[in-house]
C-alpha cells in the first residue's frame, strides 16, 4: 500500500501550510494505511520530501522505517546564511503580532534563488537553522532506531557531506547508505532495485 499525497512545498501549492501542520498531513497518511491494516509503515522522501521524512521521524510521529532520497533544504548551512536577511524579517514579523501576514520571502533550491509569497510565521517554521528543517541536525535524534535508507547521487552537490549525515543516524544493523550514479532529481528514478532489495532484507 502507498500514499502519496501532494504536500506544502510543491509546485503548486508553495508553502501553504507550516512546517507542523505538513508533518500532521503525514500522519494522517500513516493512519490510514494503518486503518487499511499495514503492520509496518515506511516514510520516504526525496529532496524537500526527504528534510519532512527526518523531521517526522524525529518528532515522536508513527513510523517504522525511514528513507532519505537525495536529502535537500539545509537552513542550517549555506543556504541558510544566503537567506539571514528574509528570516530576520519574518522573525521580526513574528514578535511584532503579525505572523499570519503575508509577504515575499527568499527561498533557494538547488542553488537558484528565487521570491515565494508566504505567511511569516510558515517561513520561520521551514527556515530556521534550528528548527524542523534542520535535517543535519534533526536525523541525529530520531525519535526512535529504525532502519534508514540514505540514496545520494554521485553529482548531487550534498554527495560529499551525505555519508556523515548517514553515519550520524542511531545505529541500527539495517541501515544501509547507497550511492548511485545519478543526479540530485533523478535518484527516484534509479533507485528502486536497491529500494526494494533493502525492503527485502527487512523480513515480513
Amino acid at each position: 500500500m502507498v500514499s502519496n499525497a501532494e504536500m506544502p512545498w510543491s509546485g503548486r501549492r508553495l508553502y501553504d501550510a507550516d512546517y507542523p501542520a505538513a508533518l500532521k498531513e503525514i500522519e494522517q497518511q500513516v493512519r490510514q494505511l494503518r486503518a487499511k491494516g499495514a503492520k509496518r509503515v515506511v516514510v520516504a522522501g526525496q529532496s524537500m520530501g526527504s528534510n519532512a521524512a527526518v523531521a517526522y521521524a524525529s518528532s515522536g510521529f508513527d513510523l517504522d522505517r525511514l528513507v532519505i532520497l537525495s536529502p535537500g533544504h539545509f537552513p542550517e548551512g549555506s543556504m541558510g546564511r544566503r537567506l539571514t536577511s528574509s528570516l530576520e524579517r519574518a522573525r521580526r514579523m513574528v514578535a511584532e503580532n503579525r505572523a499570519a501576514e503575508a509577504e515575499s520571502f527568499d527561498d533557494i533550491n538547488q542553488g537558484k534563488q528565487r521570491t515565494i509569497k508566504m505567511t511569516a510565521s510558515t517561513y520561520v517554521s521551514y527556515f530556521d537553522p534550528d528548527g524542523l528543517g534542520a535535517i543535519t541536525k534533526n536525523v541525529r535524534k530520531l525519535s526512535k532506531v529504525v532502519p534508514v535508507l540514505l540514496v545520494i547521487g554521485t553529482t548531487d552537490p550534498f554527495y560529499p557531506e551525505s555519508r556523515a549525515m548517514f553515519d550520524s543516524t542511531p545505529p541500527h544493523p539495517l541501515s544501509r547508505y547507497v550511492v548511485l550514479e545519478s543526479d540530485h532529481f533523478n535518484v527516484p528514478k534509479v533507485v528502486s532495485t536497491e529500494f526494494l532489495k533493502w525492503l527485502d532484507s527487512l523480513g515480513p
